[in-house]
């Protein structure tokens, strides 16, 4: 790797951990991700699918491109073969003969995407989803390294901010339940003052 890829390489990890740490949940980090990937023109369309338990449904599923056109629902269909190929292996997965002609209003803008990249988002032992990239033109061996790069770096500020939500719930649920043991007790006592 020459020097001058190497310093674009680190600019773009630098820009996507800034966007990164701008995401105040969970439910931001996949459009903050997908709008700089698509700025950056590393791909026209981008998609998060990410699960709280694999054996359930996605917990969080969201498209950028043309793909933002797509329901959940349909987004979680149109990506599905793909997404259970790369849960399954572990592995980035590249199509190059990607069907193009989802469900719902994709395509309108006549563009193919045939060529898609899928990449797991691993984290602490666990595959916590798949980040995919659409694009018109093939993945170059650079760009896909860099894509790369970029997941890993993705999976750990999901694991990061899914870690921080739940320590959130659990310590809210933690204050409800101090304030029901406070009540409790002065009930307890005005019972007891006046017995």
């Amino acid at each position: 790797m020459d020097n001058v890829q190497h310093i674009e390489e680190m600019n773009t990890l630098s820009i996507m951990s800034s966007a990164l740490r701008k995401a105040q949940s969970l439910f931001e980090i996949p459009g903050k991700v997908i709008d700089r990937i698509i700025a950056m023109h590393l791909a026209e369309n981008g998609a998060m699918i990410i699960y709280e338990n694999p054996d359930e449904s996605p917990s969080l599923a969201q498209g950028g491109g043309d793909w933002a056109l797509l329901t959940k629902d349909e987004l979680i269909s149109f990506l599905s073969p793909m997404t259970d190929k790369v849960m399954n292996s572990g592995k980035m997965i590249l199509d190059d003969d990607f069907e193009d002609s989802p469900p719902g209003q994709i395509g309108q803008t006549g563009a193919s995407y045939r060529h898609v990249l899928g990449f797991p988002l691993k984290a602490n032992l666990q595959t916590l989803g798949v980040f995919f990239v659409g694009s018109s033109n093939a993945f170059n061996e650079k760009r896909i390294s860099l894509l790369n790069a970029l997941s890993e770096t993705i999976a750990n500020a999901v694991y990061r901010q899914s870690v921080f939500d739940n320590m959130q719930v659990h310590l809210e649920t933690l204050r409800n339940t101090k304030i029901q043991l406070v009540q409790s007790e002065k009930l307890a006592a005005i019972g007891e003052l006046i017995d």
